[in-house]
């Protein structure tokens, strides 16, 4: 009876040992994640969750509300979980230009995907778990920003007035906003405990994390939505959310699964926390997808070619994307030849004609401003030569070749020289002609003396006779005294 006793204490002590051994299993959740950099499709949907109200889904990452007044932006996963505990690694920021912001950034995980309403953009009476990051103190009491966990099984509605602090499990004083870099929190779910973890202001490693609160015997639906929800009032904040890590946390039983455990432990230096360990159904099901998605691609790309036919694929000599663009330079080229050919011989005409300028109906011969005019076109027609020429050099230089040795080219240098001397030859002419037509306008030289000083004369003298006058009208009127 005692051997029998004995060996009924070995085998219990054994179980409890193989208990204490058991290791917890960590397994990424890719239908509940997201992050950067395809976060989003070209649409604006993020893969597997559902995006409404006032959030914006970019390729890095996804704002719940912009720094605007009376915002509201949700967005919850489509499929419930199949898991009962699980873990959730979050990387977010929250910024703006006032030294208060409002009104803050929550987490849920509800039995039904979230709507919009008035607790942080999110509906209230919700079934699950509400964590919330209050930006805006509503009670007075100094104490935001604040992090506060609250449970609610459908039928309490949240006390926005105490700002939860009277419903709440548990909570934390946290500065969240304007970090300079990104916020990053651990969310854990395991055994009816719930814990809140936010890495160290000082250190940012990734398992560099300290316990902001912790909740015991918390009772959550056994299947929910993953969401995410923030809002804005009279004041506003940028809520952006750039990674969601969902992982499942399964306690394994028995010997083998502590021996898979340690070997899992043994391995944890070599696998880095995040990689995605998928088992055969799942790579099955993903192989199955990339199957179908290749396949609507293949489809799209053959319909899209076949309403959009290639306009040069008839063409003889032209095979290529570059062999195609050579032959447009080349056909521009011409068409500069040809220009250039014309304003040549309009030029010839113009300088080897004998004839005086032409003059209007007026008689009026043309003007320096005319003349100018004429003289700024003929420079800017030359520098947009230049520009193309150099540009045909450039493109045809990046094809293994240059226009320098083909026989347009040359061609179009002779022409272009060619116009370069008509041009200064016109110039010259109508310099010369200018300068003719100047001293046969100008007057003949005059011997009068100018009016100013003839009338100056003319006031002298008048000047000079009243004062004679008036000297001989006074020496008369004394002479008469004496006698």
């Amino acid at each position: 009876m005692a051997f029998v006793s004995s060996l009924v204490s070995l085998a219990f002590l054994a179980i409890l040992v193989a208990l204490s051994q058991a290791q917890t299993r960590k397994r990424f959740e890719y239908k509940y994640s997201f992050k950067g950099p395809h976060l989003a499709r070209d649409n604006g949907e993020v893969f597997y969750w559902k995006v409404s109200g006032n959030t914006i889904a970019s390729s890095d990452q996804v704002r719940l509300t912009a720094s605007m007044r009376s915002q509201k932006g949700q967005m919850s996963t489509k499929a419930a979980t199949d898991f009962k505990y699980w873990q959730v690694d979050m990387a977010f920021r929250i910024t703006g230009r006032a030294r208060v912001g409002a009104d803050g950034l929550a987490f849920w995980l509800t039995k039904d995907p979230i709507v919009e309403g008035p607790v942080f953009g999110a509906g209230d009476y919700w079934n699950g778990l509400g964590i919330f990051l209050d930006s805006f103190d509503n009670d007075g009491k100094t104490n935001n920003p604040y992090v506060l966990a609250i449970s609610n099984n459908g039928s309490i509605s949240y006390d926005h007035t105490s700002d939860g602090y009277n419903q709440m499990l548990a909570g934390c004083l946290r500065d969240f906003r304007n970090r300079a870099k990104h916020v990053r929190a651990r969310i854990k779910y395991y055994e009816n405990i719930l814990e809140v973890y936010f890495n160290t202001i000082f250190d940012q490693q990734d398992d560099a994390y300290e316990l902001c609160l912790r909740a015991t015997n918390v009772d959550l639906p056994p299947s929910g939505h993953f969401g995410l929800s923030a809002a804005t009032g009279g004041l506003a904040d940028d809520h952006d959310v750039m990674s969601f890590l969902v992982y499942s946390l399964d306690k394994s039983q028995g010997l083998d699964a502590a021996k898979e455990g340690e070997g899992v432990e043994g391995k944890k230096d070599e696998k880095s926390e995040d990689e995605v360990i998928f088992e055969a159904d799942e790579l099955e099901k993903l192989q199955k997808e990339f199957e179908q998605y290749n396949k609507a691609y293949e489809e799209k790309h053959d319909s899209y070619v076949k309403d959009h036919p290639d306009p040069y694929a008839d063409v003889e000599g032209i095979d290529s994307y570059e062999d195609r663009t050579l032959s447009e330079v080349m056909k521009g080229q011409a068409d500069i030849l040809s220009v250039i050919r014309d304003l040549a011989m309009k030029f010839d005409r113009l300088s080897l004609s004998s004839s005086p300028p032409s003059e209007d109906k007026s008689g009026s011969s043309p003007s320096a401003e005319q003349y100018r005019i004429i003289a700024d076109n003929q420079n800017r027609i030359m520098q947009q030569l230049e520009t193309i020429k150099a540009t045909a050099n450039q493109r045809q230089g990046s094809q293994g070749g240059s226009y320098e040795h083909g026989p347009a080219m040359v061609e179009m240098e002779k022409a272009t020289s060619r116009l370069e001397s008509l041009i200064e030859r016109f110039e010259v002419n109508q310099r010369e002609k200018r300068a003719e037509s100047h001293e046969e306008r100008s007057p003949p030289p005059s011997s009068c003396i100018p009016m100013h000083y003839f009338g100056l004369f003319v006031v002298s003298q008048i000047v000079f006779i009243v004062a004679f006058v008036a000297y001989r009208w006074k020496a008369e009127a004394s002479a008469k005294k004496l006698f």
